[in-house]
């Protein structure tokens, strides 16, 4: 979408979410926090958002798979966070059943934020395919990915408590989520695991710790980068 069309609709968004702020704000049992994080959706969820906003919609509904991604990053239901759109930096809330776009936002209005789950600057190169692995793609992806604290928690285990074997198993759901985000079997990227940046490459069961990278510092969802957009 051009970004002459996404200012008009974000215009035209923002006056719609003065008159649903209330009726939200009435749901006390929900956290209404904002939390200093710059999300990155999908190609699937972006055009939902742009169809939407094209139609003057300011709420978005998202699948289950999509939900949990976010609630598996620490994200409930009320709270607000960062995306961008176009050339702009947009406030979204996650409701019951998906999310609600707010106002433009200033770049850094909140102060540091983490981005998640992957890094907007990175850019993913040409793919390639080898012959003796003709069903996978072994390039190697220049993106920084932050994984949940979930598959973290499985890759520390791995590294600290099973010897180290190098082999991390993810669920139907973990891979998808990969999927979504056009990683394939096969590609490598770089990722942070206890503090430490690391080579990691997505498997057919799930993903392989390659190597450690010294001197290079990638997001994890602990902590904060200024990397924000």
């Amino acid at each position: 979408m051009k970004n002459q069309t996404i200012t008009s609709a974000l215009s035209a968004l923002a006056l719609a979410t003065l008159f649903s702020t209330g009726t939200a704000l009435a749901h006390s049992q929900h956290d209404h926090s904002s939390l200093p994080i710059g999300w990155t959706f999908d190609s699937k969820v972006m055009s939902k958002i742009e169809k939407n906003m094209n139609m003057g919609q300011t709420k978005i509904g998202m699948n289950s798979l999509e939900q949990k991604m976010l609630a598996g990053y620490g994200i409930g239901v009320g709270n607000s966070f960062n995306t961008r759109i176009g050339n702009q930096t947009i406030k979204v809330t996650r409701t019951n059943s998906g999310i609600r776009l707010g106002n433009p936002v200033k770049q850094y209005a909140d102060g540091t934020q983490e981005n998640l789950p992957l890094h907007r600057n990175a850019q993913m190169v040409r793919s390639s395919f080898t012959e003796n692995h003709p069903g996978h793609d072994h390039q190697h992806l220049a993106l920084s990915w932050v994984f949940n604290p979930a598959i973290e928690g499985k890759i520390h285990d791995n590294r600290v408590l099973n010897g180290s074997s190098g082999a991390i198993g993810l669920s139907t759901k973990e891979q998808k989520t990969l999927d979504r985000y056009g990683i394939k079997v096969g590609n490598s990227f770089n990722a942070n695991v206890d503090g430490m940046t690391y080579t990691v490459k997505r498997t057919s069961m799930g993903l392989s710790l390659l190597k450690y990278v010294e001197g290079r510092t990638v997001a994890s969802v602990e902590g904060a980068n200024n990397d924000a957009y």
